[in-house]
């Protein structure tokens, strides 16, 4: 698919809720990340978007990896 596929409500719906409750959920309190756990993380990532390959779903993972960084870094302060 290239970006300008539009994404189905049915795989909006079952994507955001993999990428969001199930991946995100997953990581988000996940500190501190060791390399270990960033290559398995955006491997997760990858695989959910090889089943949801849209660039939404692509942009959003973008952003939430980011997040996790952001966290990351917070928890590594303290």
């Amino acid at each position: 698919m290239d970006k300008d596929t539009p994404m189905t409500n049915a795989d909006f719906s079952q994507g955001m809720n993999l990428l969001a409750n199930k991946w995100f959920k997953r990581w988000r309190d996940h500190f501190p990340m060791t390399d270990d756990d960033w290559e398995s993380c955006i491997q997760e990532l990858t695989d959910v978007h090889k089943q949801y390959p849209y660039q939404l779903i692509r942009e959003i993972g973008t952003a939430l990896v980011a997040e996790l960084e952001r966290r990351d870094k917070q928890n590594a302060v303290r």
